[in-house]
């Protein structure tokens, strides 16, 4: 007997070959003993089953009992089992035929079952031993019924589907033509939106403008608060410059009051001197002259004794006299002095706080006149102000 399904590999250095496809126990019935003819390595080549391992595999020496180790690697190469003929053949060939009877006949009770059952499936051995469910009959017909009534709502369905589609298809060509529509109306938008993005600008440059001449009125007004602040400060430097040297010139006719009053006083001194020395002199002249008297009388102290003591007491008294008048006259010259002294200093008082009561004015002048700028500036920044104003109010 000849099996030659499938194909077989060979491995180097191994002695295992191993099918692809085959059934080297269930259908060829390998035993150990069987002869294994290859093609291998462009010749041929007989080997020996020495073990069957299982349908796809073989274990192999060669004819001689040697191990087989091939030198190459090989794959799908035809092959052919053959198993040698003994005496027991017959016997074994009818084994054989029995299993093969009584699978046949397994197999035809189960068909019949499967043609009779009502079943939705059936479950079939096949002559490999698996066994599987198959549909039956009843089955497949009511798949068949089911499936033509399907397949008529479907192709119910599919006659509406293809109505749909061309409702679609319209409709997808009112929505292109809306899409166009709307992306003509987006770049109109778009070209609005420019020209407002514009405006916007624009708006935002002129709110700028307007913050900053706003500012810049806020500005002005404060300088013009601070103007209108330094020229309240001048006009209250003035007053009390004003004020000052009104104080100075009281206080300059105060001193030169003194300065007459110290000149007089030092006049009425110089005259009570002149008059001292006046009565000095005369009472020196009037000493000279009793000196003389108290000499003419010295002559004649020898005759009258009295009169010449009297004459020499009297002559005592004017000589201390005199001196007390020369002594007053110093004074008063002394006292004349110190006054002509303090009425210099007085006059100098005097100038000094006339020259402070020029500078004064002076100041006080400049300081009007600085208000006076400074009010003509607070004028224009206030009429600049207002122009500022009128204008935003305009914008």
């Amino acid at each position: 007997m000849n099996y030659s399904i499938g194909t077989v590999t060979i491995s180097k250095n191994s002695n295992i070959v191993k099918g692809q496809n085959t059934y080297f126990q269930l259908v060829a019935k390998a035993e150990k003993g069987n002869l294994l003819y290859l093609h291998y390595q462009g010749a041929p080549l007989w080997v020996q089953i020495s073990e069957v391992i299982s349908d796809v595999e073989l274990r192999v020496v060669l004819l001689d009992g040697k191990p087989f180790l091939p030198s190459v690697t090989r794959e799908g190469l035809g092959y052919g089992l053959i198993q040698h003929f003994t005496s027991a053949f017959p016997a074994k060939l009818a084994a054989n035929l029995v299993e093969i009877l009584q699978k046949w006949y397994v197999r035809e009770s189960e068909f019949t079952g499967w043609f009779a059952s009502e079943e939705e499936s059936f479950t079939i051995t096949t002559l490999l031993g698996e066994k599987k469910a198959l549909p039956t009959p009843l089955e497949i017909k009511r798949l068949y019924e089911l499936n033509t009534v399907k397949a008529a709502e479907h192709l119910s369905s599919i006659e509406r589907m293809l109505e749909e589609i061309a409702s679609a298809s319209q409709y997808a060509k009112e929505a292109l033509d809306a899409s166009k529509s709307a992306q003509s109306f987006a770049q109109n938008i778009e070209a609005h939106a420019n020209v407002s993005l514009e405006a916007a600008t624009s708006a935002a440059t002129s709110a700028q403008t307007a913050m900053a001449k706003a500012a810049g009125v806020e500005k002005a007004v404060e300088v013009i608060e601070g103007h209108e602040r330094a020229a309240s400060a001048s006009e209250k430097a003035a007053h009390d410059h004003h004020t000052a040297v009104s104080k100075l010139t009281q206080a300059a006719e105060a001193s030169e009051k003194a300065a007459l009053l110290s000149a007089a006083s030092a006049a009425n001194a110089a005259q009570s001197s002149s008059q001292s020395a006046s009565m000095a002199k005369s009472s020196e002249i009037v000493a000279v002259e009793r000196a003389d008297t108290a000499k003419h009388s010295a002559t004649n102290a020898i005759t009258s004794k009295n009169d010449a003591a009297a004459s020499a007491s009297k002559a005592a008294s004017s000589a201390r006299f005199a001196d007390a008048a020369e002594l007053a006259a110093k004074k008063s010259e002394a006292t004349a002095f110190a006054n002509a002294t303090l009425a210099g200093e007085y006059a100098t008082a005097a100038k000094d706080s006339e020259e402070v009561a020029f500078a004064c004015s002076k100041q006080a002048i400049e300081s009007a006149k600085a208000a006076e700028v400074s009010q003509k500036q607070a004028m224009d920044f206030e009429v600049k102000a207002a122009k500022s104003r009128l204008e935003r109010r305009i914008q």
